[in-house]
């Protein structure tokens, strides 16, 4: 077989590994691991589509970016943000132009593509090193088989081509170091300037080549001057587009974090480092990964010591601008330590290039067999060493793809349902709970305000701003937005509701409206219904003191007392319609209390056995409860349960130590 036939086979690996990975998610809408950044993305590219392509004024949907206050509370006059060099974002909107699509796959396409050109080029970087085009491969598999790398291969994020766009970088500079030809120089400040533009980081490896210059000036007492305007020239673009967004933020606002967050301290940076480690470290590469870095750098060392090693110039360059690279990735680390906790993506844009940088070196050192049949029988087991990182891979892309995001199931299509609605595609709409600012809103097709964590001052402030319409989850109303805010159900007028989502509108009279209507129950079958009086007291209610000389109506009411933590420990066992679909649990009950309540919290749980099934709670201190006895109305979410035997429990939880009365406690279970 001829080379020049060998890329062809190796770009054609790359792009079926990639494939087998990728192409069951390539039309599917961000709603894994970190779906909330991914969305914000994605809205910049279907912004400019909207925007006619105005690329100096990226938006998306938001109209309430999350800085200058960091908690999505400031209402702007536009949806404009300030972002990194949004070119991806850009040049996936032509490729929606094009196809007259904004689907998923438009973006993952893209990414794909653009990973799939950077591991060519870093295939063509390592053969600057070595003419085996199976230590190349060797090289490529390794970076292609990382956990991490295949998890945003196809996603949204400007990682992945700003990466790609690296490793083209670097192989025009090593180009350039072998062949001294300028123009490779050239299309190496191209390449990864463009890849800082559009995500910061990457100035690491600039700074590192600048540095790595400064030695090969030292060394060879010459400075070649185009270079360091080249450098000039791609700082200053830097620079000046980093000012130019300085403007947009001051402006407009922005979704996107523009300052270092370290650990406050060094107990916190260990903890911290721990955490990374348990979290990470096994995701960013594989057990296998880690081992055959061991391997080859053992035999590395055995082959310096014996001195069977010698290192041509451009190796040394190799290994000096990796480690000024990963020096540089360590101090990076300190600056934004908090982020690398909870955003695995950090290490692609920093600590990944380093390790390839050094896989390269150890492969290309590595000895070769001067038998041709010893070598290909070697270089044929070491290739196919490969399939248990891939099989390692796709289980952690199984175990990262599970639990799909609550929110893109529950507004899929729901732009059709608001149009049915007659709902304008310009109205503003007030979303609550989602599970990130632009995620509801591309789907919706609509702008509009995205409160990200409703907590009662946040939605009594939000419940003013200039909406047309409040959509809210159904599970979300239930789980958090009316048990903190229980004023919500008076304050807003349901309109149109389907099994996801509820669409309000801002209520313009005094009528109270009715709890079961507002929460779709009076759609719904009872399934179970008791009421405790408290005259009599049930078999299965325990921990309840009881007062007769001060109660709703009757002869007696319950109390919890200072002393007493847990009050009112109502069980159904073996509830037989928890079996059969997910369930509401609806309690009302009469409560009063001569002060303000302090954390006294209505608890739902299910159980069998030792196994915890649920456990959910409403704070009573959110619920208005005073010196006169009012009824309260709490709901609950119950899920669909496989187990025969189970216990139901209501129980308050007087965490607090308040002291509290209630009366005619009513439950009823909803299908």
């Amino acid at each position: 077989m001829k080379s020049s036939y060998h890329k062809y086979i190796v770009l054609l690996t790359i792009c079926t590994i990639g494939l087998l990975f990728q192409f069951k998610t390539l039309n599917e809408f961000p709603q894994y691991k970190h779906s909330w950044a991914q969305c914000d993305r994605y809205a910049i590219a279907l912004g400019f589509v909207n925007n006619g392509g105005d690329f100096f004024h990226p938006e998306t949907f938001i109209y309430n970016n999350q800085f200058p206050d960091g908690n999505f509370m400031t209402v702007m006059k536009s949806s404009i943000t300030s972002v990194d060099f949004p070119i991806y974002d850009y040049l996936v909107s032509f490729v929606m132009r094009i196809s007259g699509s904004t689907d998923p796959w438009c973006f993952r396409v893209f990414v794909f593509l653009y990973s799939i050109i950077g591991l060519f080029f870093l295939y063509k970087l390592t053969t600057l090193f070595t003419n085996s085009v199976v230590k190349s491969t060797f090289v490529v598999l390794f970076a292609l088989t990382s956990p991490t790398f295949l998890y945003y291969q196809s996603g949204f994020l400007p990682t992945i081509p700003s990466l790609a766009n690296c490793m083209i970088a670097l192989y025009f500079l090593f180009k350039f170091y072998k062949e001294n030809t300028k123009k490779d120089f050239y299309w190496f400040i191209f390449f990864l300037t463009i890849a800082i533009l559009a995500r910061l980081p990457f100035a690491i490896v600039l700074v590192a080549v600048i540095c790595l210059e400064c030695l090969i000036i030292i060394k060879e007492r010459k400075i070649l001057f185009f270079k360091w305007i080249l450098f000039f020239v791609s700082i200053a673009c830097v620079g000046a587009y980093y000012k130019y967004n300085e403007y947009l933020r001051a402006e407009y606002g922005s979704l996107f974090l523009n300052y270092v967050i370290p650990a406050t301290n060094w107990n916190d940076l260990k903890d911290f480092m721990i955490a990374v480690y348990a979290r990470w470290a096994f995701k960013y590469f594989s057990h296998f990964h880690y081992v055959l870095i061991i391997i080859l750098g053992i035999l590395f060392l055995i082959n310096a010591v014996m001195k069977k090693i010698s290192l041509s110039d451009l190796e040394r360059k190799l290994i000096w601008l990796s480690s000024i690279l990963f020096f540089g990735c360590i101090l990076y680390y300190f600056l934004m330590s908090f982020q690398f906790l909870d955003h695995d993506y950090y290490f692609l844009d920093t600590f990944y290039m380093p390790f390839i940088l050094l896989v390269i070196l150890l492969v290309v050192k590595t000895p070769s067999f001067q038998s041709t049949k010893a070598s290909i029988v070697v270089n044929t087991c070491l290739l196919l060493l490969f399939i248990p990182a891939i099989m390692y891979a796709n289980k952690v892309q199984e175990s990262e793809k599970t639990g799909t995001s609550p929110t893109a199931n529950a507004f899929k299509n729901s732009d059709l349902f608001l149009d049915a609605l007659q709902i304008p595609r310009d109205a503003k709409i007030l979303v609550m709970g989602a599970d990130g600012p632009n995620n509801p809103f591309i789907l919706m097709r609509r702008k509009g305000f995205g409160m990200v964590y409703p907590e009662p001052e946040r939605i009594a402030k939000g419940l003013n701003w200039p909406y047309d319409y409040l959509v809210i989850e159904n599970q979300k109303l239930i789980n958090t937005v009316y048990p903190y805010y229980p004023n919500i159900l008076n304050e807003v007028q349901k309109i149109a509701s389907n099994d996801e989502i509820s669409v309000f509108i801002k209520k313009e009279n005094n009528e109270l409206n009715d709890f079961d209507s507002f929460f779709n129950l009076n759609s719904k079958s009872i399934k179970f219904e008791e009421m405790v009086s408290f005259d009599t007291i049930p078999s299965n209610c325990g921990g309840v003191d009881t007062l007769s000389d001060f109660c709703y109506k009757g002869k007696k009411a319950g109390l919890v007392l200072p002393n007493t933590e847990w009050g009112f420990n109502y069980k159904i066992e073996n509830l037989k319609c928890l079996n059969d679909a997910p369930s509401i649990l609806k309690v009302k009950a009469f409560f009063t209390s001569k002060v303000n309540l302090e954390e006294c919290l209505r608890c739902v749980s299910i159980k069998s056995g030792d196994k915890d099934i649920l456990f959910s709670a409403n704070n009573l201190q959110y619920f208005n409860i005073n010196e006169n006895w009012n009824g309260k109305e709490f709901i609950f979410n119950l899920p669909n349960i496989s187990e025969k035997e189970s216990t139901l429990a209501v129980v308050i939880w007087n965490r607090g130590k308040n002291t509290l009365y209630f009366d005619d406690f009513e439950l009823k279970v909803f299908q």
